[in-house]
């Protein structure tokens, strides 16, 4: 078994062969069932990325009866999952299903191996779905079986069994209500087998079969839609009138959608499992009781009033505490993200006393959806016994013959009752024994306040036409929720589908009346906050359906409309475009219209092509496409517009066509019929009259002796510049020639000179001074510098004209940067750029209105040229993001726009000397280039500390563990209004401290956790850990990277940023509990799940992985406020309930590490050490690690008489 293991553990592809042959020395064919069983289970289900390695393992065992052995268990192991009630409601049990099924289709069907009906039937599968509720697992498993048709010669339409299955498919996804997911699913299997799902006919086979009574929540929309609260409910709230605050209109908007987040956060989690405990326990009980009732229309009434009543209670005592503390929460966070203020006392009065006031009503709501489900669910629970007692009475034709329920009492028990005397027989149930279940439940218990609650419909084809509707009549000044905008975007694309009913096969047109209005309904989405969110699903859908030609142009509008408002939206559809799009055929026919509607991030799309389609094995089909694609862009924006935008494709082309007949065909091609087009990359050009290049030299000549007059006016500027205006004019850049061309020329002629020219030589300049290097005559570039500074002043759309000069500049220094790298000079565009800079920062009128934009521009360059693209450029790079005209100018900026930017820059920075910091090899050039770094981050930490303490989380996570002086600046940040109480202070009492209560801002922390779906289990557990037993050990492993090329990448197998951020996102949801007008207590209480969390892992954890989450809790040791305070308790308690001194040890060591380097130092961790050492509870003298050597020993001693002398003063 361990050989076994040894041996999947470290398969590769590079060791293929040898494990191979160790493998077939021990597995003998006693061992087949078990190797089979093992496999399967243990990998091929929960390692979906290994499929393709473990198949071509199996294949070159070269052994048949194992190759049918592992298709057999795969099929059972589907089998026994299908069985499965959890597969309902255990996402973990449909990840396993997926990922079999995406075995067994490469298993069989990608190699032409058919999957036989004995073995599996596809169909039977997805009849058993639709029939025992769980559509919501068969649909994703089979279209995960047929999606590997499409590496198949066979088993792709046409062939008959497919396209059967197909039209079942598209049966199921025309059922009403179905999830949009599952529709989803059907859709991306037809794209991926080039089917068009309007020629589809579906199958009527689900007709003849039973639906199941499944809870609405698991394969059809029914809760969803109708769980939100309806808006008369927000009519009967209650505002207490002794109260001014609550008279301010801003507050009833807060509150309206303070709640409507609150039930839309909470309400799935609060329905499931009162309906769960509500319906089992009401199953067992009425089985029970009711076993010789032979009328089903008595267990049914029963069943739903105590199952309504267990619901009711059920779910509002668990929604009192849920929705108080979330309602309150979200309230307190509007307003002071509102004020930007910590909120006075009196309205932390009011806000407790409208939640106390309304708390009632709004857990009406849960509890009415609740009621509803639960009678849905004990329907189903008791199918079985309504259908033996109709059977039962079709047996004995209505004559009264006693019932007995034998799977409840079983046989013997029957036996023992038909022997007694018919007195003492058990009899039927009593009207008094029924009135027990009715008073569970009598009428309506659930408070009902007009219209308030949500309804599930009795008739989802009749309902969900209905609410639907009503949604999308939302009033423009009520905030739309996420659920009732995606419901708004789901109805826009279903309206515009059924308009091709009528098109008689006709296209439809954007401009259509009809259109126009269906495009209306999503005005409120787009002005309210959760468009970024609704846009990412509305782009997904709209993708789906762009292939029908029907549609195409509809849809593209659609998605212009969407980018025009969120320019962002491109970045996303390149992406789908990219991954799950990529080379289908019918999606690639719809690339140059989205290009040419500008729907496209053309950079990223450029990347894709060279990686995708131009490589040493690119076929026919991808040369086919870039042939149709480049020249069609050129016909549209011209040669300069292509090469500037496919640089990196035609680069590629270029380097490629040597080693592929299919690239070079096409680099002939484009050659032939592309007029004046260039391979090397960057701006490119076709050359300039000999007439015009001369007119420009003339240009700039005048230019120079106009600049070189030292008593030259400002007026003699203004002259020259109103005749060049005529020149090159303001037209549609860059396909005006003249503009382009005078600028590029200019800029060349400058750079030219720069270079060939001797500089003059200054009376006491010393000339080996000079850095490395040509002297360079600097003059040609201070002219060109004033000069296009006066151009941008000068013209009416100052911006505009600025972003085509830095276009210019970028491609000319990109171009020269590719085709010489070794002999490149950044000297001269440094001077440039910062020329530019300082004369856009003149105290003038023109430029200080438009410094924000023009600052934003010069920070785009930056980012294209970062070090990690072009480190020749890096010390020019470094000065210029750093330039007293730039840096302070972008985080001055009292509205903070600035401070993205200037943070994404140093993220460049931090991101190129990464691994050369991580590896600490650190050769002269980088070595000076990170002094440099520690320099910038002092002036940042001495002058704008506020930009550390909110973006400190972003830093930490790239700035490597060895940097610990870099790091130390980053934490020791504390707001300018701030003074810090000193450390030593003798009998320092950290919780009285007025600042000690204060929440620190941090930016956009939840981002890893969000990405490895972690942020909501956690939520869950964190509420009721007891419903999520495995939550820990389930985090265990996702803090560890999954794949070999993360781990090497990063140089460990642990995932540091998501250490970063659990421990961030766990935290504060216990510090709140702390009362805001008192001193808080310490939240280190061992029953808080946060606290769970930490000891879990610490005591788990092998040394790294712990090692990185004691620094991560380290990094929140930073200025007085509730985090430093709450995490610095964290780290005494974990010190303190540590089983062994090795916890301890490195507790001390992460500690001391900090402290080691100079100043500064962040002051909790500070007060943590002193507390570590001062405090006789934690008994650091007596632990053995601080006397493990001389100079550990004399270290500690140090400090710790350092500490008591200032005690004792």
């Amino acid at each position: 078994m361990d050989k076994l293991k040894f041996i999947l553990n470290n398969v590769s592809s590079q060791n293929m062969e040898s494990k191979v042959m160790e493998l077939k020395s021990i597995l003998l064919v006693d061992y087949f069932d078990f190797f089979a069983q093992y496999i399967v289970t243990n990998r091929i289900a929960t390692q979906e990325n290994f499929h393709e390695l473990y198949l071509d393992l199996i294949l070159r065992l070269k052994n048949k009866d194992l190759e049918r052995k592992v298709l057999k268990q795969s099929c059972n192991a589907v089998k026994a999952l299908m069985g499965s009630e959890k597969i309902r409601v255990e996402i973990q049990e449909r990840v396993l299903l997926k990922n079999l099924g995406n075995w067994i289709g490469l298993f069989t069907i990608s190699r032409d191996i058919p999957l036989l009906h004995k073995d599996l039937s596809l169909k039977d599968i997805l009849f058993q779905g639709y029939e025992e509720g769980k559509m919501i697992a068969s649909v994703p498993f089979v279209s995960k079986v047929l999606g590997k048709g499409m590496i198949s010669r066979f088993f792709k339409p046409p062939n008959p069994w497919v396209v059967s299955i197909c039209r079942l498919l598209v049966e199921i996804y025309n059922l009403p209500n179905i999830k949009i997911f599952l529709k989803f699913d059907v859709e991306i299997l037809h794209t991926t087998l080039n089917l068009n799902m309007a020629e589809t006919v579906p199958t009527q086979l689900l007709k003849s079969r039973r639906v199941c009574m499944v809870p609405p929540i698991v394969d059809f929309d029914e809760l969803p839609v109708d769980t939100q609260p309806k808006r008369s409910m927000f009519d009967n709230i209650t505002f207490n009138p002794n109260i001014p605050f609550f008279n301010t209109p801003n507050f009833k908007k807060i509150v309206v959608h303070s709640i409507s987040k609150a039930i839309q956060d909470n309400i799935t989690y609060l329905i499931d499992n009162p309906v769960s405990v509500s319906s089992t326990t009401t199953k067992e009980l009425i089985l029970k009781d009711f076993a010789m009732e032979p009328d089903e229309t008595k267990i049914l009434r029963a069943a739903s009033s105590m199952a309504q009543g267990l619901a009711a209670h059920l779910s509002g005592s668990a929604a009192r505490d849920i929705l108080r503390n979330a309602i309150t929460q979200k309230i307190r966070i509007a307003l002071t993200n509102n004020t930007r203020q910590p909120l006075p006392s009196y309205v932390e009065h009011a806000i407790l006393t409208f939640v106390s006031e309304n708390l009632e009503l709004v857990c009406s709501v849960v509890q009415k959806a609740a009621v509803e489900a639960s009678v849905q669910a004990v329907e189903q629970q008791l199918r079985q016994a309504i259908v033996d007692r109709k059977n039962h009475r079709e047996r004995t034709g209505g004559r009264g013959q006693p019932y007995y329920d034998i799977n409840f009492v079983g046989s013997s028990a029957y036996n023992i009752i038909m022997t007694l005397p018919e007195s003492l027989r058990p009899r039927v149930v009593q009207p008094k024994q029924l009135q027990v279940y009715e008073e569970f439940f009598p009428g309506t218990r659930v408070k009902e306040q007009g219209n308030i609650g949500p309804s599930i419909a009795t008739n989802p084809e009749k309902e969900s036409g209905k609410s639907r509707a009503t949604i999308t009549q939302v009033p423009q000044n009520q905030e739309l929720s996420l659920d009732q905008a995606t419901s708004i975007i789901e109805k826009v694309v279903n309206d515009l589908v059924s308009l091709t009913n009528d098109s008689q096969g006709k296209p439809i047109s954007p401009t259509d009346p009809t259109v126009g209005k269906i495009f209306s309904t999503i005005d409120p989405i787009m002005a309210s906050p959760v468009r970024f969110d609704v846009a990412q699903y509305g782009v997904v859908l709209a993708l789906v359906k762009i292939i029908d030609p029907l549609l195409c142009d509809v849809f593209i509008e659609l998605l212009v409309n969407v980018v025009s408002v969120i320019p962002k939206m491109r970045v996303k559809i390149t992406n789908l475009l990219t991954t799950t799009f990529a080379k289908n055929k019918q999606y690639q026919k719809t690339v140059p219209t989205l290009i040419l509607c500008n729907i496209i991030d053309l950079p990223e799309y450029d990347v894709f092509l060279a990686r995708n389609h131009v490589t040493i094995n690119s076929e026919r089909e991808d040369v086919e496409f870039l042939s149709t694609l480049l020249p069609t862009i050129t016909a549209k924006f011209g040669s300069t517009q292509l090469m500037s935008s496919f640089s990196v494709t035609l680069r590629e082309i270029k380097n490629i066509s040597q080693s592929n007949n299919h690239v070079n065909t096409l680099f002939k091609f484009l050659k032939k019929n592309i007029k004046d087009l260039s391979f090397d990359g960057g701006l490119c050009y076709k050359a300039v009259q000999p007439t015009l290049q001369q007119k420009i030299v003339q240009l700039f000549n005048e230019w120079m002796t106009v600049y070189e007059k030292i008593d030259s006016p400002e007026k003699s500027y203004i002259q020259y510049i109103q005749q060049q205006k005529g020149f090159y004019g303001l037209k549609d850049f860059p396909n005006n020639e003249n503009e382009f061309n005078y600028f590029r020329v200019t800029i060349e002629i400058a750079l030219e000179r720069c270079f060939k020219e001797e500089p003059e030589v200054k009376p006491n300049e010393d000339p080996t001074t000079e850095d490395k290097g040509p002297r360079l005559n600097y003059k040609p570039i201070d002219a060109l510098s004033k000069l296009l500074s006066l151009i941008v002043k000068y013209f009416p759309e100052k911006v505009l004209i600025l972003k085509r000069i830095l276009y210019v500049i970028a491609g000319i220094l990109e171009r020269n940067y590719y085709n010489q790298p070794e002999q490149f000079d950044q000297r001269p565009y440094f001077r440039l750029f910062s020329n530019l800079l300082m004369e856009f920062n003149l105290p003038d009128p023109v430029f200080e209105s438009n410094i924000r934009h023009i600052l934003l521009e010069f920070q785009a360059l930056f980012h294209k040229f970062r070090p990690s693209l072009f480190p020749g450029f890096s010390f020019a790079w470094l000065e210029l993001i750093s330039h007293r005209t730039f840096m302070p100018r972008l985080l001055k900026d009292s509205s903070q726009e600035g401070w993205v930017p200037m943070q994404e820059l140093l993220l460049d920075l931090l991101q190129f000397l990464e691994p050369y910091l991580r590896s600490v090899q650190l050769n002269p050039s980088i070595r000076m280039l990170y002094k440099g770094t520690l320099r910038i981050f002092l002036v940042i930490l001495h002058d704008f500390p506020q930009f550390f303490c909110e973006y400190h989380f972003h830093f930490c996570n790239v700035i490597p563990n060895s940097c610990i002086q870099l790091r130390n600046l980053v934490l020791s940040a504390f707001p300018r209004s701030m003074k810090l109480p000193d450390p030593l202070t003798p009998n320092l009492k950290v919780d009285l401290l007025p600042e000690i209560r204060d929440t620190p801002r941090i930016r956009s922390y939840l981002e890893p956790l969000f990405l490895s779906s972690l942020k909501l289990k956690m939520d869950l557990y964190i509420k009721n850990p007891r419903e999520h037993p495995n939550f820990l050990s389930e985090l265990l492993q996702n803090l560890k990277f999954s794949s070999p090329e993360e781990i090497e990448r990063n140089s460990t197998k642990f995932n540091i940023p998501l250490f970063h951020s659990l421990v961030l996102a766990a935290g504060p949801s216990v510090i709140p509990e702390s009362s805001p007008t008192s001193s808080p207590s310490p939240p280190h209480s061992s029953s808080l799940p946060p606290m769970e969390i930490f000891k879990y892992l610490c005591l788990n954890l092998e040394p790294e992985g712990r090692y990185y989450l004691l620094n991560s809790i380290a990094n929140q040791l930073r200025y007085p406020n509730s985090h430093t305070y709450y995490y610095s308790c964290v780290m005494l308690y974990l010190f303190a309930e540590a089983p062994s001194e090795i916890i301890q040890e490195q507790i001390t060591r992460v500690l001391v590490e900090r402290l080691v380097p100079h100043r500064p130092h962040p002051w909790g961790l500070l007060i943590t050490f002193i507390e570590l050492m001062k405090n006789n509870r934690y008994n650091f003298w007596t632990r053995s690690f601080p006397k493990c050597a001389p100079e550990i020993e004399r270290l500690f001693l140090h400090v710790g008489k350092s500490i008591a002398q200032t005690t004792q003063q």
